[in-house]
């Protein structure tokens, strides 16, 4: 992003803030700084210094960088006609930038001006000929900053980074690129109460709210996740809701961080007991008299506070968050997909790469607004050919008709399973479908009465002399894939089930006629996982084990690997970490074999990195090379929500240098290597792909702009490994 257009954009924050000025204006009463006051950074001349507070220096030396301490933050009262006056945030509210008008030459220069220098000065008590006041004026000498002279109030006098030496003074015979000033937003202060700021998702009769967006800073939002906020005489009040935990999060505005926050707390009128508030690590009890909280030292986008107790409500009153820019540049990141407020959202990403290099990213479309089972959900793809740098138009790989569907599978396509082939430039995707939600699914086997939740196949195949992928109508295979688990009674023994949407699985090492290999985890409803494999790309599945294993009773949403060995491996979605199984081959050919027993990762033995948040994620493995002796090892990756609710997804990581490492469940879940961050914000699911440049692609749900409500933004970032390790 180039540097006017990032001034543009965080002037832009303050909502209604004037145009006619680079910055919004504050008031200085009783030696104090107005709440609210919006905080910049000056910068000045080609090389585009930083002004800083001089202390008692006779001369302001300019700073070539900032890391945005108070010492380079700077706020304005006044007007064009009287002048604006110029606070340094240090120096506090007693003192404005002044200067005399009286110009002097600086010795060996040419001009005047170079020793005449604007300084920090007593408000109150100007030296004799000192103007505190000063004029803007546009400049247009720099092409890529929006810039202003600044000019002591009544002359032409413009500061001036005089001879690009790095000393604040003046340039009396004229303005040019070195008296240009630019003006960035860095700090503000934002208050959080309903006159500030309105409530964007709210239940059915509005009366209790899960978001509040902020109408004077835009994209400043709070938000509760569920329906746990309403108000007590314009003030938020909040409720500990029906779990008995409500976790509230602010989130700053894109380019921002929350730097601090503070508020004092009583019990709403209608709470006579007793809530807790953990807010900054400290835990303090409400009650009917107001007690104050207040963070500091805070670096990223969002923070989070959680309330704990019986579904009573506590008031947040004087609620003020300190927002600062982010001094870190963003990672680089595409968006596939963007859930818009208040549009129809997209959910559930799943991504493959093909022999040719082409990328396919998917996602789910929800005109519904919700899961399979509920109403339509299309299924979308987008393809890259060129390592994920550009991306080609959103076309349906799937398109549900809606309630009036018939048959009713084609009601909705979601939650797509994905692989390409190995060899030929075939993808195959599987999708749960219909109108059936998961958890009322009841397969019959021979019966009318049979309502399972379906199952639906496309494939994709790529024709060289039009470069075009054509995609097939869905199919439905619920009956084939329930068949698999039906017992010699003729008894179903699973009732409802769809494959772990993401990768699929395919083999390095097991090959049958034409293809590799595949291999796919599923939901059931009924005890856990099961994994399911196909040696014809999808055309016939079979259980891997037996009907009666149960290699995860007590998983949720599954994902399969294969490891180093040829071995399976097994990762299933579980509230604060992970489950893992391995199925252990006696004759692979034939896949034979057996589950060991299932392990958790967490922290209890410093697995996955996951604190209490349950999702679901990726589970890949790479080669890689050790930097430190050059010995070639696997490198197990597995990617999941790092917080407490879903958000900051990263990507866990563990060497897998000997056998001892992976052979069974429990050495494998325990003793992670390390991760990282790929998203600071809210952020879900999230699936993994090792790409023809020999970078790793991450498609994630992530909650860019904190206003996404129901649905997510689909988003596609790279590393290396030595970025991720």
């Amino acid at each position: 992003m180039n540097k006017k257009l990032t001034l543009t954009l965080l002037a832009g924050l303050l909502a209604g803030a004037a145009t006619a000025q680079p910055f919004q204006t504050t008031t200085v009463a009783d030696g104090q700084f107005a709440s609210g006051t919006a905080w910049y950074t000056m910068r000045i001349g080609n090389a585009q210094k930083y002004l800083t507070d001089n202390g008692t220096a006779s001369s302001m030396t300019l700073k070539a960088a900032s890391t945005l301490e108070d010492a380079d933050l700077w706020c304005f009262t006044g007007d064009a006609t009287n002048g604006y006056k110029i606070y340094n945030k240090q120096a506090g509210a007693t003192k404005v930038l002044a200067s005399t008008t009286s110009m002097t030459t600086k010795p060996g220069y040419g001009g005047t001006g170079g020793s005449t220098y604007p300084t920090l000065q007593t408000a109150a008590s100007l030296p004799s000929g000192y103007v505190g006041a000063w004029d803007l004026a546009k400049s247009n000498k720099l092409s890529d900053v929006d810039g202003y002279f600044v000019k002591i109030h009544g002359t032409n006098y413009a500061m001036n980074d005089f001879g690009g030496i790095g000393t604040l003074a003046f340039w009396a015979e004229g303005m040019d690129a070195g008296s240009t000033v630019s003006f960035e937003l860095v700090q503000m202060e934002a208050v959080i109460n309903a006159a500030n700021g309105r409530f964007t998702s709210s239940n059915a009769t509005g009366t209790w709210h899960a978001v509040w967006e902020s109408n004077q800073v835009s994209g400043l939002t709070l938000s509760t996740g569920v329906n746990n906020m309403t108000t007590e005489n314009g003030y938020i009040s909040g409720a500990s809701g029906t779990s008995g935990t409500s976790t509230y999060t602010i989130t700053a505005p894109e380019g921002m961080v929350v730097a601090g926050y503070s508020f004092d707390f009583v019990n709403h009128a209608s709470n006579t007991g007793t809530e807790t508030l953990n807010v900054g690590g400290n835990s303090y009890t409400s009650s009917s008299s107001e007690k104050h909280v207040s963070v500091s030292g805070l670096k990223e986008r969002t923070a989070s506070f959680t309330q704990t107790g019986s579904n009573k409500c506590v008031t947040l009153k004087n609620f003020v968050v300190v927002l600062k820019k982010s001094i870190q540049e963003p990672e680089p990141f595409q968006e596939l997909y963007v859930t818009n407020p208040g549009a129809k959202p997209y959910r559930i990403p799943a991504i493959a790469t093909a022999p040719n290099g082409h990328i396919f990213a998917i996602s789910d479309y929800r005109p519904c607004g919700s899961d399979i089972g509920y109403g339509e959900v299309d299924i979308k793809y987008r393809i890259s050919k060129d390592n994920g740098q550009t991306w080609g138009e959103e076309k349906f790989l799937a398109n549900g008709l809606g309630d009036n569907a018939s048959p009713q599978w084609k009601v909705g396509f979601g939650d797509a399973a994905v692989v390409a082939d190995r060899e030929r430039n075939e993808v195959l995707i599987m999708s749960v479908c219909g109108r059936v939600v998961c958890w009322n699914g009841n397969y019959i086997p021979n019966s009318s009465a049979s309502n399972p939740n379906p199952v639906a196949r496309m494939r994709a195949t790529y024709n060289e002399e039009t470069d075009k992928w054509t995609i097939s109508e869905p199919e439905n295979v619920t009956e084939s894939i329930y068949r698999l688990f039906v017992d010699e009674n003729n008894q179903a023994t699973v009732k409802s089930l769809f494959i772990g949407s993401g990768r699929i699985a395919q083999s390095r090492y097991v090959k049958v006629k034409d293809y590799y290999r595949l291999y796919c985890a599923v939901w059931t409803k009924n005890e856990g996982n099961r994994v399911i494999y196909s040696d014809d790309f999808g055309d016939t599945w079979h259980v891997l084990g037996t009907i009666n294993d149960r290699p995860a009773p007590g998983g949720d949403e599954p994902k399969c690997e294969e490891l180093p060995d040829g071995s399976v491996l097994l990762s299933s979605r579980v509230g604060g970490g992970r489950y893992f199984n391995i199925f252990h081959f006696t004759d692979p050919a034939k896949a034979q074999g057996s589950w060991g027993t299932v392990a958790f990762s967490g922290a209890s033995n410093n697995g996955v990195a996951v604190q209490s948040a349950s999702c679901n994620g990726e589970a890949l493995m790479l080669p890689a090379k050790r930097v430190a002796d050059g010995k070639h090892v696997w490198l197990a990756l597995q990617s999941l929500p790092t917080a407490s609710s879903r958000a900051r997804v990263g990507v866990s990581y563990k060497e897998l240098a000997s056998l001892a490492d992976f052979y069974t469940a429990d050495g494998y879940a325990r003793d992670w290597d390390g991760g990282k961050i790929v998203s600071k914000l809210g952020s879900a699911y999230s699936t993994l792909q090792w790409l023809p440049d020999s970078t790793l692609g991450v498609l994630l749900e992530e909650d860019t702009y904190g206003t996404s409500g129901g649905g997510y933004n689909i988003i596609f970032k790279k590393y290396s490994i030595e970025a991720l390790t």
